[in-house]
């Protein structure tokens, strides 16, 4: 896959202080969101009555945007190795080699990959000692998300935390079910767990089944990558 570089854009008013009759001058003007007037401006007083975006807005955003990053991150990883092997197969190949042999055995080595890191993050989850207290808290907050109306077609059958990591388990009824859950889930959960990974496997019945390995806020992911 092929990473995509998101961009955000907005919109902006130019606002200039305001004298005593409440109306802006065109003197030291300021820029501000269009989204700031439809919240709220006080021409009376000049201040702004709601605030551009809340905390809980803010943090969602934030949310977001780190697993997207984390998203180009990963596949720009996958990307590389398939590109340095292709070439280290070009100059120890034969000329009988073709494109679609080396580009096989790329995405042969990126799959070994793939099963290194996830058997180290099962291992990691099975090994690490149980803090009761924050292993029930970051559960009762998982099965919470999980339990929202975006994720009627999404059923968790397996949910466990230690001290720092998480690992949850969930089948999707349909293909669309598998695609909300993969963008939103790790942005619900970015508030207590703000690290994931992910790893899904069709059943053959029109049901997906997807792992996901979960990281406390202040840890990280154990990484199989020297």
């Amino acid at each position: 896959m092929i990473p995509v570089a998101v961009a955000f854009w907005s919109t902006y008013r130019v606002v200039g202080p305001l004298d005593h009759s409440g109306i802006a001058s065109t003197k030291a003007k300021t820029l501000l969101p269009d989204d700031t007037f439809r919240q709220g401006y006080s021409t009376g007083r000049g201040e702004i009555q709601q605030p551009y975006a809340s905390r809980p807005e803010l943090s969602r955003l934030e949310a977001r945007l780190d697993h997207l990053t984390r998203q180009i991150e990963a596949q720009a990883k996958v990307l590389m190795k398939i590109n340095a092997v292709i070439a280290s197969n070009e100059e120890s190949s034969s000329d009988g080699d073709s494109d679609a042999d080396m580009l096989r055995q790329a995405e042969e080595q990126a799959e070994r990959d793939s099963e290194e890191q996830f058997a180290l993050l099962e291992q990691s989850v099975h090994s690490e000692a149980a803090d009761p207290e924050w292993s029930t808290h970051a559960i009762a907050q998982i099965e919470q998300i999980l339990a929202n109306d975006g994720f009627a077609n999404t059923k968790a059958y397996n949910i466990d935390c230690r001290a720092t990591l998480c690992k949850v388990e969930v089948a999707h009824n349909d293909p669309d079910a598998f695609a909300d859950f993969q963008m939103q889930f790790p942005m619900q959960v970015a508030n207590i767990l703000p690290q994931t990974m992910m790893t899904h496997e069709d059943t053959g019945e029109g049901q997906t089944n997807t792992v996901v390995y979960l990281a406390g806020e202040g840890y990280s992911l154990p990484n199989s990558e020297p």
